[in-house]
């Protein structure tokens, strides 16, 4: 089934009974919860039988159908909405979709869903569809990495564990929950029915590990069987499982054996969970009259019923209570994706685009022309397109395709689809209608039909009754929907807030729900449960994080009404302020709770939601009026709001305003391009060049001739006459037009001059202007207008307020003082004017000064003063866009931000302090609006963090988080690691016996893991007549060891006052030999994450420059170390530095100045009386063409290692290990950005070159990770770079190509900036882009892993201890001393635990005194021989909570950490748990509403209805604790009878209960943050668990097998069962040991004495010759191999086992030693042959009559090599072999004896 997406029904009713689904999953419900059936309706006698009585006993309520799930009597009727949550025997389910029948209720539920904390969980969900694969093969792909083998395994035995139950069940007919009858059982119970009923194959190990690969296991014992009902089931059911309310006899399924459904009752509250059949997921559900039809998710449709109608789709049986699909739907192309009933008629919706219907034939409800019934499904003729969805009603159905056509059949009453259809009473065919609006939803009644329309208005038609219910009622202003159902002529809509609006156009309703203050036929809202419903917004969760990637990140324009200013984002999204009494706003009622009073001001800037991202409406741009906006989307449609007193807003309706952006429908045909708003009119300009006019015509302004002032053009009618108009503006009483020939055109009032036509005479059509200009822009003022012609200069007529000038001007002039100025933009409003000049650096302000509009003006100037024009400059930005208004005005800047002065009154200059003065002055201070915009990383966290819903999260919280859950956890994590420590010791053990086994000796590592971590000795060449320096070596290596095990002490080194040379002398003493040592390698990877916190700690530190301080040193010289260290990297950078020097090679062959870029290494070759020249500038200008040649050819050595660093990229991006770095590496990038990020604020979630900080984060880490190549380049010898060309790697050049990466590498410039010569090498390294974009990729790709420290640090620390290795390190004397002093004189700053036990104090205590520096030459350096920290039995490891590293317990604070810190629950009755479970389970909390109030609800639910008395409990509890904390910090004593206190109370109550909120909040994520730490220690545990049993497995022999080996090499055994031990950290020990046993013949014979009867049954004999040999001595006498093979390097080998010879054909091109014993290679297995006894009996028959010798072969399968051995020859080989494993039976038998003889004697 592809992707389509279902409508959720969320609200539906019958005419009795109503139920919806709640935001958080729960059920409402209200109406009548039982009715008495009109007749007693007996059960068919063919299904009578099958029909068992349930638990509850209702034989005295048989005509009661209790459809609201109550199952009570006394709860006859709920008048209200009443919430309840499903319960489910083996999921956490929400209610997900509900459908009411006439007396019953269908409700689909899914599982809660959870969150994603586990990062394996897509894996699950591949590993599920194998599973579940009967035809699984025996072996992973061949192709399978480590981990997918791995994982292959633990899939497999899963699938044959479900195998094996699955066979179970079927064999003895069994229900799932049947047989196991609970959804948790006890895990011993689950193993021993595997072991004793269902007879496993699998042992209880194997089946506790599937347990664990399931995830199983709960806390304490238990185990949840949902996974494993999944698997039996063949999927996951929590998609779509079903419940049904109502009678069993009625409505609810039967099978064979009785109900197909289990009751389900707690308290008051009895529903049935029905049993689809096997692989069913319910997608949809629809009730009928006493039918239902239920679509899966794999597109089949299932139906069952009583009705006896045609409409359950079965031919003869009309009646049919199993559930069964309905037959001739569904094939093998063809699948259904939508459904809908009626009463008694079905319609389904094919993937094919058919429709298809059957059911009865009344009212030519089926669409196919006849009134008869039909109970096959049958197509509807004619072509719909592509079908968005289709409605049924009792007797009609509607449907509408993607092409917004429209299609009505069945009943159709009293008009109710079309008031023109309401002469039709019924349609027998799909007849197509047409409507004034595009429909979204469709409820169908019995008179009347309510459509929902795109914008989410509700229409009503029936009786000759067509109206827009938001416009005509008052209780709508604001509201939209877009869910609507209905029954009879009783309705319910769904709003877009989440609340349910009732109404009846009955006399009487049983499911409104709610009070009558609004009248019943008025849609109200039912208050009681108001936004407890899934909203549209709620919808949208899964696409809010491409929101928050897509939401605005600046402000790109402004605009200004009188009142108002609105801004435009870069997305289309606008953000206000402001009054919105008028609407001007687009806030209508509801939209937004946070108002400053009650007159809708809005001081602040806020986000208008119905002029956003989230409500899908994105603007182009908008044109204010007075008090009404006009607004242009990204499609070309015109939204308008606002005052509407003159028709402004193009409507067609007069309303006083309109509060909410509508588009304007009578223009939707038309793509606008640009609008214009005016104090009562506004134009509209086509993408044609055509303009439309609405609104006032006083004073000719709307250009529509001469008409009465009077007169109001409610719709945009075109201006005849005006044709190619790209421009457009509106003033108070006139209007313009420009068109593309650059004409203007004016009309409206001329009274002022401001129609420029020399006159002040009223124009009313469009009037040229006759003048010599040429016009770009126009905009008109109150009495004024300004122009801006084709040479940008900028002209004014009108009433234009210039002090220099008259009062009024009648045609256009030049602004005084801006003649010689360029402008691109003007604004002119009533008395002042302002222009852009076109660079956008200066704006410009003139006119009338009043409330400080007039920005640039001086001080002095008082209102109604004139001003001049002044300009205003802000630094280091551009004006890119302005407006201004009556009494403020705006500007944003090329940067975004946004400044506003002027009037503050009402809010419009959008900053609360603002309000304080009653005019802002300019000041140069940008508006705040980061909340509003998407910058950085720390916005989009704020944005996430303002979706957080913490009662969402309560109420999904999955079983991961539950407290006993982490406690169980923490538990098994504690096992997890004993058992590597004991695996640890048991390998140390191990080992011990088994070298003690071959060479008698105690192991060394057990000696030094138990008792001396710190041994070691000192080795130094002339010291030795140093008596102090020997006694104190053990102390020096056990204070290296000290600082390299712990790096706080190191950290805290690298903090003294020592000098920056000092330090990094420090660093290498201590770090001197890390190679290939990952123990240090990753335990410096700590310290680089301390040394990088600390330089970020830094006050004042520019990002660009942050590693340039001595701090950064020391961090690049450990990162520098780290990479040195990791052989996996530096073989990579290697070769890379060959092929660089390589390319030097080829390009400046034997010249040793090839390309050094200094211009003074040219005069090497100058004569020698010529005079040498010191400046660089002069000797390029002498040498320029020998300096540009050297150039030229570095720049060609850069290429060509570019082109190669390119080709690594490109290996990198394909994930080729061998381009990988290591994850040294990964970690270290990884720290940087992510640290980096959080104290910049970067913009890193976009890896783009062209983004500034995304360039200086790749060139910062570029330079640290490529610094060992540069160094490479340059020193190759000393880096074992092989260099070939001596001659052309002369020092100059080296030195040349390795400052050349070095500033590739950081994007830096080589050179002055006065050394041109530098000047096309620095753009191919800073400037190429192809270069920056493959740097810029590379580091994408290094930080895509993800690699754990810890995880790897612990695996190093486990290994490094297991294989404990002799380290000789070199040091120098003098920096040991140094050591020794800096730690005995700075103990206190350095010390890290408690003075009496840290190990450095006792270390310098042993110590004594510091040897004086002269104890050593400068240059003397001594070997140290350490042995390496290695665990202990007996060592407790912690966590320092410092550096977060695993430390032994004596090297850290007093303050550790555990490492497996457990988790601390809330005490049970503490506020903050006892409302963490109210939330938990209560219906969805009003984030603006009183908690108090949420509380007497849940309170009224619990108590009254259901009667679940520990709820309430709970709940009383809880207020309890506030009162009595209230009570005790107020010392008051409190009285809850007396009514003044107790209001007192609950007055104060909720703000103690807001903190108890923020409290869940915070253990919330308390708990998550544990969860996500105890999967990341399951996970390294795991790890570690793995590594070591995999190390026993290749190092562990036990001892009967060390006999068996012994016995087989020495008699010709085969090296394969060796080879199985190669890797054996005792492999050198035991083969020496074998060739001591193979040299003494009695030592093997001495050996049998040890061997078991098993052993001796297993004997084999072997023989191995090669096919030369066997050739030679006439065995085999002709054969047939590949002609590339020889005969001497093919081996045959014959081995006696049991009852069978097994022939082995090895190819191995090295000599083989036959007797197996010296060395071990790869041989190529040609043919393996069990051949059995059987067959070479019958040979030995045959020899027997043969008189001369034949040819015969052995019975060999598909192989392409032959062998024709001589029979009596092959048979006298076999003998032998057989005579002697009878002859070493023999010894053995005469050995033991003769021990007994001796013995008895």
């Amino acid at each position: 089934m592809d992707h389509f997406k279902l409508q959720m029904n969320y609200i539906s009713c019958s005419e009795n009974h109503a139920a919806a689904v709640g935001a958080y999953g729960q059920l409402y419900v209200w109406g009548k919860n039982y009715a008495l059936s009109h007749s007693s309706k007996k059960q068919p006698e063919d299904e009578s039988s099958e029909i068992e009585s349930d638990d509850s006993d209702d034989s005295g309520n048989e005509d009661l159908f209790y459809q609201l799930g109550f199952q009570d009597c006394e709860i006859d009727k709920l008048k209200e909405p009443v919430y309840y949550t499903l319960s489910h025997p083996l999921y956490r389910v929400n209610a997900s979709q509900v459908s009411c029948g006439p007396n019953f209720t269908a409700v689909v539920a899914k599982e809660k869903p959870s969150i994603v904390l586990d990062e394996d969980a897509a894996l699950e969900v591949d590993n599920f569809e194998r599973e579940i694969d009967d035809n699984l093969s025996d072996f992973p792909p061949f192709n399978a990495t480590d981990e997918e083998k791995k994982s292959f395994f633990n899939v497999q035995l899963t699938n044959r564990i479900r195998q094996e139950i699955t066979t179970f069940l079927n064999k003895n007919t069994l229900e799932f929950m049947e047989y196991f009858k609970s959804r948790i059982i006890k895990e011993s119970t689950f193993i021993d029915l595997m072991r004793t009923e269902i007879k496993s194959q699998f042992t209880p190990d194997q089946v506790r590990g599937f347990i664990s690969y399931k995830k199983m296991r709960l806390p304490g014992k238990g185990i949840t069987l949902k996974p494993l009902y999944e698997l039996v089931y063949k999927c996951r059911q929590s998609q779509g499982v079903l419940y049904i309310l109502g009678r069993k006899d009625l409505i609810v399924p039967i099978k064979l054996t009785g109900l197909s459904a289990e009751l389900i009752s707690e308290n008051t509250l009895g529903y049935y969970l029905v049993q689809l059949p096997e692989s069913v997921n319910c997608a949809k559900v629809c009730c009928g009259n006493n039918f239902v039809l239920v679509l899966s998710f794999d597109g089949w449709v299932f139906s069952w019923g009583t009705t006896g109608s045609a409409a359950l789709g079965k031919n003869r049986s009309p009646t049919c209570m199993q559930i069964k699909p309905v037959a001739g739907l569904v094939s093998d192309r063809n699948y259904v994706k939508d459904i809908a009933c009626g009463y008694t008629h079905c319609v389904a919706v094919m993937s094919s685009g058919l429709l298809m219907s059957w059911g009865n034939g009344d009212y030519g409800k089926l669409g196919n022309g006849r009134l008869e019934n039909n109970s096959r499904p049958e197509h509807i003729g004619g072509d719909f397109g592509d079908i968005e969805f289709v409605r049924a009603g009792a007797n009609s159905t509607f449907c509408k395709s993607k092409d917004g056509s429209y299609y009505v059949w069945g009943e159709a009453n009293d008009g109710k689809f079309s008031c023109d259809a309401a002469l039709k009473g019924y349609f027998e065919k799909p007849e197509q209608l047409s409507f004034g609006f595009e429909i979204i939803d469709i409820a169908i009644g019995k008179n009347y039909c309510v459509y929902i329309d795109i914008t989410g208005f509700l229409h009503q038609i029936g009786k000759n009754y067509n109206a827009c219910l938001n416009k005509k009622y008052k209780s709508l202003e604001g509201a939209s929907f877009y869910q609507v159902a209905g029954s009879g002529n009783h309705f319910l809509a769904l709003s877009t807030k989440g609340s349910i609006y009732s109404w009846t156009l009955e006399q009487e309703s049983d499911i409104l729900g709610r009070d009558l203050t609004i009248p019943k036929e008025y849609p109200g809202e039912i208050t009681l449960c108001s936004q407890q419903f899934p909203n549209k917004e709620d919808e949208k969760d899964q696409d809010r994080e491409q929101m928050v990637k897509e939401s605005s990140s600046k402000i790109a324009k402004v605009y200004c009404l009188e009142d108002n200013t609105l801004l435009l984002t870069d997305k289309g999204e606008v953000i206000a302020s402001g009054n919105n009494k008028y609407g001007q706003m687009g806030i209508a009622y509801g939209d937004i709770e946070d108002v400053n009073d009650d007159n809708g001001i809005y001081s602040t800037f806020i986000m208008i939601p119905r002029l956003s991202l989230s409500n899908k409406v994105s603007l182009k741009s908008i044109s204010c009026g007075n008090r009404h906006a006009l607004g242009i989307t990204k499609e070309g449609k015109v939204l308008s709001w606002g005052n509407n007193s003159y028709g402004q807003l193009g409507n067609e309706s007069l309303v006083f305003c309109q509060q909410f952006p509508e588009i304007i429908s009578s223009l939707k045909s038309e793509n606008i391009i640009r609008v214009a708003a005016g104090y009562s009119h506004s134009l509209a300009l086509t993408e044609e060049g055509q303009v439309y006019s609405f609104g006032s015509a006083e004073n000719g302004k709307l250009g529509q001739g001469l008409v009465n002032s009077t007169v109001i053009f409610s719709i945009p009618t075109l201006i005849s006459g005006l044709n190619d108009i790209f421009h457009i503006s509106c003033g108070c009483t006139h209007s313009l037009a420009i068109n593309k020939k650059k004409a203007l055109y004016l009309w409206g009032a001329g009274w002022n001059g401001q129609l420029g036509n020399g006159k002040k005479d009223t124009i009313y059509d469009p009037s040229l202007m006759l003048i010599n200009l040429d016009w770009d822009f126009a905009t008109c003022g109150l009495s004024h207008t300004l122009a801006i012609s084709s040479e940008k200069k900028l002209y004014h007529w009108g009433e234009v307020s210039h002090p220099d000038e008259e009062h009024e001007i009648l045609q256009p002039s030049l602004v005084k003082g801006l003649e010689e100025i360029i402008f691109r933009q003007a604004y002119a409003s009533e008395h002042h004017s302002a222009g852009l000049v076109e660079n956008g650096l200066t704006i410009y302000t003139w006119g009338k000064q009043m409330s400080k509009r007039i920005l640039t003006a001086k001080p002095e100037f008082n209102d109604n003063d004139l001003c001049k024009p002044i300009g205003l400059t802000i630094t280091g930005e551009k004006i890119s866009h302005f407006n201004i208004s009556q009494n403020h005005g705006a500007l944003v800047t090329d940067q975004g931000n946004v400044f506003t002065w002027g009037s503050t009154f009402e809010g419009r200059t959008g900053e609360a302090e603002d309000t304080k003065m009653r005019v802002k002055v300019y000041t140069g201070k940008p508006v705040d609006l980061s909340r509003y915009l998407s910058k950085g990383d720390k916005a989009e966290n704020a944005i996430k963090e303002t979706i957080m819903d913490i009662q969402l999260l309560l109420q999904n919280e999955p079983e991961e988080l539950n407290e006993g859950n982490l406690r169980e956890v923490d538990k098994q994590i504690a096992i997890k690691f004993n058992d590597c420590i004991d695996k640890f010791v048991e390998l140390t053990d191990s080992d011990k016996h088994q070298e003690s086994f071959f060479i008698k000796a105690e192991h060394k590592m057990l000696s030094r893991l138990q008792q001396e971590p710190f041994k070691c000795k000192l080795i130094c060449e002339g010291w030795n007549s140093n008596e102090e320096a020997k006694n104190k070596s053990i102390f020096y290596a056990s204070l290296v060891t000290t600082y390299q095990i712990h790096v706080c002490y190191m950290f805290r080194l690298m903090s003294l006052k020592l000098d920056e040379k000092k330090k990094i002398e420090m660093l290498n003493l201590i770090y001197c030999d890390m190679e290939k040592d990952y123990r240090l390698i990753y335990t410096s990877i700590y310290l680089a994450r301390m040394l990088l916190n600390r330089i970020l700690e830094k006050n004042n530190v520019k990002y660009e420059d942050l590693l340039d301080n001595p701090d950064g040193t020391i961090y690049k010289c450990l990162i520098n170390k780290i990479i040195l260290a990791s052989e996996f990297d530096m073989i990579k950078l290697r070769l890379f530095a060959e092929s660089v020097i390589q390319s030097l090679s080829n390009v400046v062959q034997n010249d040793e100045n090839g390309i050094d870029p200094n211009p003074l290494s040219c005069q090497k070759n100058a004569p020698g009386n010529s005079a040498k020249i010191s400046n660089k500038i002069t000797a390029y200008q002498i040498s320029r063409n020998i300096v540009d040649r050297r150039m030229s050819k570095l720049r060609l050595v850069m290429q060509n290692f570019v082109e190669g660093f390119r080709k690594f990229v490109e290996g990198f991006q394909k994930t080729n290990p061998e381009n990988e770095f290591s994850n040294a590496v990964t970690l270290i990038v990884r720290d940087f950005i992510e640290k980096c990020t959080k104290k910049f604020d970067l913009k890193l979630k976009k890896f783009d070159y062209q983004i500034e900080s995304v360039l200086i984060t790749t060139h910062l880490i570029l330079s640290m990770i490529f610094k060992p190549l540069c160094d490479a380049v340059q020193n190759p010898l000393d880096n074992y770079v092989l260099v070939e060309n001596k001659q052309a790697c002369s020092k100059e050049n080296l030195d040349s190509i390795s400052d050349a990466l070095r500033h590739f590498f950081s994007g830096t410039k080589l050179g002055e900036a006065n050394e041109r010569w530098y000047a096309e090498i620095n753009d191919y390294n800073t400037k190429n882009e192809a270069n920056l974009k493959f740097k810029v990729i590379l580091l994408e790709n290094i930080v895509k892993k993800k690699p754990e420290l810890e995880e790897l640090f612990l695996e190093s620390v486990f290994m490094n201890s297991l294989s404990p290795f002799e380290k000789e390190i070199t040091v120098s004397g003098r920096s040991l001393v140094f050591l020794h002093s800096t730690t005995a004189n700075n103990l206190d700053e350095l010390r890290v635990n408690n003075p009496s036990y840290d190990p450095l104090i006792l270390l310098t205590k042993a110590l004594v005194s510091v040897p004086t520096m002269k104890s050593f030459s400068p240059n003397e350096h001594i070997n140290l021989s350490l042995f390496t920290r290695a665990l202990r039995q007996d060592q407790s490891i912690v966590r320092c909570p410092e550096c977060e590293m695993l430390v032994p317990r004596d090297m850290a604070p007093n303050n550790f950490k555990p490492v497996i810190e457990v988790y601390d629950p809330m005490p049970p009755n503490s506020p903050a748990c006892l409302f963490t479970r109210i939330l938990a389970t209560g219906c969805k909390k009003m984030k603006k509403g009183l908690i108090n109030d949420y509380l007497n609800q849940y309170i009224n639910v619990f108590e009254k209805y259901i009667r679940d008395y520990k709820s309430v409990e709970r709940v009383n509890t809880l207020i309890h604790c506030v009162d009595t904390i209230f009570a005790a910090e107020n010392d008051m004593a409190i009285d809850i009878t007396d009514a003044v206190q107790k209001a007192f109370v609950e007055k104060h109550r909720e703000h103690y209960f807001k903190k108890i909120e923020r409290k869940c909040e915070q253990e919330y994520k308390r708990r998550k943050h544990h969860c996500a730490l105890q999967q990341k220690l399951t996970r390294i545990f795991n790890h570690l668990l793995d590594i070591l049993n995999e190390k026993q497995q290749s190092s562990s022999i036990i001892p009967e097998t060390k006999k068996l080996l012994l016995f087989n090499v020495e008699y010709g055994g085969s090296n394969r069962d060796l080879e199985r031990f190669s890797d054996s950290v005792m492999f050198s020990i035991f083969l020496n040991k074998i060739r001591e046993y193979t040299s003494k013949k009695e030592m093997s014979i001495n050996l049998f004495e040890n061997l078991t009867d098993e052993m001796k049954e297993s004997l084999r004999g072997f023989m191995k010759r090669s096919l030369s040999e066997l050739s030679r001595n006439g065995i085999i006498k002709e054969y047939f191999i590949p002609d590339k093979m020889k005969t001497k390097d093919i081996v045959l080998s014959f081995e006696i086992e049991g009852d069978f010879i097994n022939m082995i054909v090895t190819h191995s091109k090295s000599r083989l030693n036959l007797c197996g014993r010296d060395e071990f290679r790869q041989e190529d297995l040609l043919i393996y042959e069990k051949i059995p006894s059987d067959y070479i009996a019958t040979l030995r028959e045959e020899a027997k009559t043969l008189q001369t010798d034949k040819i015969t072969t052995l019975p060999v399968q598909n192989s392409a090599i032959k062998f024709g051995f001589s029979l009596h020859s092959l048979l006298d080989m076999i003998g032998r072999i057989e005579d002697k494993i009878a002859a070493y039976v023999q010894n053995i038998n005469i050995s033991l004896t003769e021990r007994a003889t001796t013995t008895k004697n």
